[in-house]
């Protein structure tokens, strides 16, 4: 199992993933448009911090994160996770754990701050992210209207 940038040749493959993850979320409306995250992966892809598992040719999952200044202080520089996902197939393997790993190893090397968020229901263990350094600041809620 790899590590690597995401290319815009794995767009289409996402976006299937992405279907799957808004299904296994289970909110009101889709988690995304498909036009627009059509169009917006490949402006991921090229800006932000994007990469992929895979065995071979076989894409195990990914993890997407956006890069900037922190709105109320410029000079804190983020990596802020918007979705880390292993597809069905592979979620006995090391996917998730080798992209949290290249997440934290980047973060670590060009941003101030990493901010990660798990879904309630989340197989991720919180040890793991303790033993890397995350600590829980807040907890998220959402009320769809």
């Amino acid at each position: 199992m790899r590590v690597r940038a995401a290319e815009p040749g794995d767009v289409d493959w996402m976006l299937d993933e992405l279907r799957q993850f808004a299904a296994w979320v289970e909110r009101k409306r889709p988690l995304y448009d498909a036009p627009h995250a059509r169009e917006w992966l490949p402006r991921l892809i090229a800006g932000h911090f994007v990469r992929v598992a895979h065995t071979g040719e076989a894409r195990a999952g990914f993890i997407v994160g956006l890069v900037g200044a922190h709105p109320l202080n410029p000079g804190i520089r983020t990596l802020t996770e918007l979705f880390w996902w292993v597809a069905a197939g592979h979620r006995d393997s090391r996917a998730g754990l080798l992209l949290l790993e290249a997440f934290v190893e980047w973060g670590k090397a060009h941003a101030d701050w990493i901010l990660l968020s798990l879904e309630a229901e989340s197989p991720v263990n919180e040890e793991t992210l303790n033993r890397r350094g995350f600590v829980l600041k807040e907890r998220g809620y959402l009320l769809e209207v």
